[in-house]
């Protein structure tokens, strides 16, 4: 039966190498019932294995692993933990929100880029605000701000009810970077406060921002259901 299957007991093998290979053949094979055992390789001796399990565990994309991966954030290894949040970016499961959006915190640059990435795939708007808190800080590194900028983007995508509410606050802005004039099609407005993004068609750049905009809709990340 597939419990007993040789792999199985290779992830237990004393050979660090065949342990990783064996998390990383289960990866790429993609049965979720491969999971549970991928989860206790979570907790193994050598980070090298505990970083392919969450590796294999983020391509199987079960959501049974999204809580054990939740916990392995606490891992004492950088590379570990970077992998991890990739993992649950994958599975797309809200629980992680909240525990992405505390490693937006992290002093580690890499981490923080990751864990924007991850919380665009999720798309749960409750991360919109903390984002665009590292977009307008001038002191943030530029991966963790294009990285940021970009999940902004996409959790705006793939919220039909926002993008309702964004149309309604169409404006003619000209692009920061290329000087064109964007129309309404061109262009997608978020604003929080008193800042602007946009993207523009015409030299398709990073999100390019815009102080003093006259139209303000709020604060996105507040209850979008009140609008």
């Amino acid at each position: 039966v597939y419990s007993q299957h040789p792999a199985f007991a290779s992830l237990r093998d004393k050979n660090e190498a065949i342990r990783w290979k064996v998390a990383e053949a289960l990866g790429k094979i993609g049965d979720p019932r491969a999971v549970p055992r991928l989860i206790i390789a979570l907790e193994d001796t050598e980070k090298s294995v505990r970083w392919e399990a969450a590796k294999a565990l983020g391509k199987i994309g079960d959501p049974s692993a999204v809580h054990p991966l939740i916990d392995a954030l606490a891992d004492d290894c950088v590379f570990v933990r970077g992998e991890t949040i990739r993992a649950l970016g994958r599975i797309g499961d809200r629980d992680a929100a909240q525990p992405l959006i505390n490693a937006l915190k992290s002093s580690d640059n890499d981490i923080r880029s990751k864990a924007a990435e991850a919380l665009g795939k999720i798309g749960d708007t409750k991360a919109l605000r903390p984002l665009m808190t590292i977009v307008k800080d001038g002191k943030s590194d530029t991966d963790s701000r294009e990285c940021a900028s970009g999940a902004v983007y996409n959790i705006i995508n793939a919220n039909i009810t926002l993008q309702r509410l964004l149309k309604k606050y169409y404006t003619r802005l000209l692009c920061s970077n290329c000087f064109l004039r964007a129309g309404k099609i061109s262009v997608r407005i978020g604003i929080l406060k008193r800042y602007a993004f946009i993207g523009c068609r015409h030299c398709h750049g990073c999100l390019h921002f815009i102080k003093n905009v006259r139209q303000v809709i709020g604060l996105i990340g507040s209850n979008i259901e009140d609008h």
